[in-house]
């Protein structure tokens, strides 16, 4: 089984290419804090956002699904990355937010961020796992394309569960496995391996883990739609390239960027073939 080691060690890795094809591709290093997917955006909404900041599209989306803006809630990121879930939520509704994170790299960059903007007393980052138990409780928790890593899905969303105040919400947004999860493709596979995914659970997984969990479901909707995708060239390219290069070159730093665009391309070739949906799915603690 894989270690929060080894995990933690992939995603600090990563995180310094980010930081590279950050400042290539917009000028900004941190490029919004945010390492989440990109999204397509609504016409009606693509004035509101720079070409950076479009990276925070999800971030709204979630919020404006909650409609929280003036509640000042007690929040948990868990897989917080840089920290742009948190600075953009503090920002419209304020609160007490709280983000866990592998990587010590990217938790030491959002602390440091916070402190610059002087928000350090209510914007905190802390280097820990999905599955160390939560003595606080909080009104709010969400998931940003971070459960997928977690090598015990089960226990990690029973441990957030029990940190939630009665009422309180849990927000999942991730890949799932469509249908059933019985499908069957070599790029689950790849996928898993190459991204060092602990699990990747289909849409009925979480239903069931919300249910035994006394969580129900108030809003569910699939953003597949908005996910854009590469044609089948391109995906052929960059895999066999990658796949080559990921054979010939010893450099355990470059075989972690190689896994990264391995993965995303098995992830590309599951959307396509129709077997992986992008969801949002949040439930309401509700008393056993």
């Amino acid at each position: 089984m894989r270690s929060n080691v080894s995990l933690a060690k992939f995603y600090d890795r990563l995180s310094y290419y980010a930081l590279f094809t950050n400042f290539l591709k917009f000028g900004d290093r941190f490029a919004s804090f945010t390492m989440h997917k990109t999204l397509q955006i609504p016409k009606e909404k693509q004035s509101v956002y720079t070409r950076s900041s479009k990276l925070n599209y999800i971030n709204d989306l979630v919020l404006d699904v909650l409609g929280l803006n003036a509640n000042s809630p007690t929040v948990l990121d868990v897989g917080s990355g840089f920290g742009g879930t948190i600075f953009r939520w503090y920002d419209r509704m304020g609160g007490q937010f709280t983000g866990v994170n592998l990587s010590k790299v990217q938790v030491d960059i959002a602390n440091n961020e916070a402190k610059r903007r002087g928000i350090e007393n209510h914007c905190q980052f802390l280097c820990r796992s999905f599955n160390e138990p939560l003595s606080a409780k909080y009104d709010m928790v969400v998931a940003i394309e971070s459960l997928n890593y977690s090598p015990a899905l089960t226990k990690t969303v029973m441990n957030l569960v029990n940190a939630l105040k009665p009422g309180g919400k849990l927000i999942i947004v991730d890949d799932i496995i469509a249908g059933n999860g019985e499908e069957k493709s070599n790029n689950i596979s790849v996928l898993k391996k190459h991204w060092q995914l602990g699990s990747l659970p289909s849409e009925k997984s979480y239903q069931r883990l919300f249910k035994e969990n006394n969580l129900t479901i108030i809003y569910e909707k699939d953003l597949s739609g908005q996910f854009s995708l590469m044609n089948f060239l391109g995906l052929w390219l960059i895999g066999k390239v990658c796949a080559v290069l990921f054979l010939v070159l010893p450099f355990d730093f470059i075989h972690t960027i190689l896994s990264a665009y391995i993965g995303g391309v098995a992830l590309q070739r599951l959307y396509h073939e129709g077997l992986m949906k992008y969801i949002m799915i949040v439930g309401e603690k509700v008393s056993p």
